[in-house]
């Protein structure tokens, strides 16, 4: 349905996909993608399928680069059939942008965030066909809607399908979304002054809505706290809201003697501003003095803590030291200092971390002799974050981090290189924590409770996040992957260089 571009580990899936149909049977794929393209789209499993046989098309143009004998020969058969030469991707325009008019607000009604995203680009794309742009605004996500603002604004030539726009996804203002609606207000300041003098003083009065009183002390905080950094409210509206802060952190001091976990960044903000080496930052983000954040998470003390009788761990399953309270508050409170940490080392640096963090993963992929395919990877990654397309950007960072552990697993195992080879090894298999060297490679380079950890997140389903199946198979909604979830992800990526960097030596053997 979407095409990733000749650099996405994904486009070679679909070139596998693509040629698994043809040898599967040739005529009945002919037969169907005729049919798909001869037929006026009446249902969204149709328009469905016209997408997904408009990137096939697409792909035409990618056979150049196509380096596997086997596939090349069988695609160009494909596209030079007679029949399917003569059809041409404008030849999909027309029957996408009809059925795109006629069932807007069925299709951004739809549960499928692949299909609403895909066409809210395509909109763009053919935007002096599409005559449905009220319907549009009225029934997308907003958040969906944020990610794509800059272009849906300037394909808008309507100012008043464009003010529509900017009060759906300004108001209402949300904790979550609230640095992508202050950036859109900055943007938009000098022509709409009533939207953007209306937003202001929505500020103020959100701090005395249900979702903000609903919020615990330290997201308050930091809400209140980014609000002065903008610098938006004037003398009298910052003055309201240090008053509020004030009496927050009062409230947060008060809680500090209690079982009540605070953490903040400032003790790693002391450590990575006195490194001059990016690596160093980066070895202080996953470490604690001479052992991995990951390892000290699973420390499993044997003395029993009044936490363990006046609370009960619900994970839906009896799983020993999750289950138990001391151990459980003291996982959690790593997991929101690693976070908090992840987000301000990309806060602070930007475009230069990212700069700095492929630098490093390419000094790393050459070392362990892996593919050479991290930077294109996490440029990409880089253009989702700048994007606000946390979804997109976490999936994509969930995949890199799959690959990199396969071709670890099989350099140290097999000592080969490439993806094809790897397929029939998943991520579960890859994590196995209980396994010993000799059965799971990967323990000659993680330890048991790294492992561990990294399963926790990326793929138990018993108790654990399951991070990566989540993504891959959306079952988690688009809206519920913010900055904080993608910083897990960062985080597990980072570990696994810095631990390839620092105690590597099985690569040197």
């Amino acid at each position: 349905m979407k095409n990733y571009g000749i650099n996405d580990l994904a486009t070679g899936m679909q070139f596998k996909n693509l040629l698994e149909d043809l040898k599967s049977g040739r005529d009945e794929f002919y037969e169907s993608v005729l049919s798909v393209v001869q037929k006026e789209p009446t249902s969204i499993l149709d328009y469905e399928s016209l997408l997904k046989i408009k990137v096939v098309f697409e792909y035409r143009e990618l056979i150049k680069f196509i380096s596997n004998e086997e596939l090349k020969k069988n695609l160009i058969e494909f596209y030079t059939e007679p029949r399917i030469q003569k059809i041409s991707n404008n030849e999909l325009k027309a029957p996408i942008i009809r059925f795109i008019n006629l069932h807007a607000t069925e299709i951004f009604s739809n549960d499928d965030y692949d299909i609403k995203n895909e066409t809210l680009k395509l909109c763009v794309t053919y935007t002096k066909g599409i005559q449905c742009w009220n319907e549009i605004i009225n029934t997308t996500d907003d958040f969906l809607l944020r990610s794509h603002f800059d272009s849906i604004f300037e394909a808008l030539k309507s100012t008043k399908i464009k003010v529509e726009l900017v009060k759906k996804v300004l108001f209402p203002l949300s904790i979550r979304d609230f640095d992508q609606q202050i950036e859109i207000t900055m943007r938009i300041e000098m022509v709409f002054e009533e939207e953007y003098k209306k937003f202001k003083e929505e500020i103020i009065l959100f701090l005395d809505s249900a979702e903000f009183k609903a919020a615990n002390n330290i997201v308050q905080i930091k809400f209140m706290k980014d609000v002065l950094g903008y610098r938006i409210l004037g003398l009298k509206g910052e003055i309201f809201i240090k008053e509020r802060l004030n009496a927050a952190e009062e409230i947060l001091n008060k809680s500090k003697g209690g079982y009540q976990t605070v953490t903040n960044s400032e003790k790693y903000a002391e450590l990575e501003t006195i490194c001059k080496d990016f690596s160093d930052k980066f070895y202080f983000l996953t470490y604690i003095e001479l052992f991995s954040i990951y390892q000290f998470m699973q420390y499993e003390s044997k003395d029993v803590s009044m936490l363990d009788f006046v609370t009960n761990i619900d994970l839906g399953t009896n799983h020993g030291k999750y289950s138990r309270g001391s151990f459980f508050v003291k996982f959690r409170k790593c997991k929101t200092q690693f976070i908090l940490n992840t987000m301000y080392l990309m806060g602070k640096y930007k475009a230069n971390f990212w700069q700095e963090l492929i630098m490093y993963a390419e000094k790393v992929q050459d070392f362990t002799g892996i593919s050479p395919f991290l930077k294109a990877h996490l440029t990409l990654v880089e253009r989702l974050l700048n994007e606000k397309d946390y979804f997109s950007g976490s999936l994509s960072m969930s995949l890199i981090i799959e690959r990199f552990l396969r071709e670890i697993y099989l350099k140290l195992t097999y000592d080969v290189v490439g993806i094809f080879k790897e397929a029939r090894f998943t991520l579960g298999d890859l994590l196995r924590f209980d396994l010993n060297t000799s059965n799971n490679k990967l323990r000659l380079l993680f330890s048991k409770e790294e492992l561990e950890t990294m399963d926790y997140f990326l793929t138990n389903n018993d108790y654990g996040m399951n991070m990566r199946n989540n993504l891959a198979h959306y079952n988690i909604n688009a809206e519920d992957v913010d900055i904080t979830y993608f910083s897990i992800l960062m985080h597990i990526f980072i570990f696994i260089l810095v631990k390839i960097d620092y105690q590597g030596l099985v690569f040197e053997k």
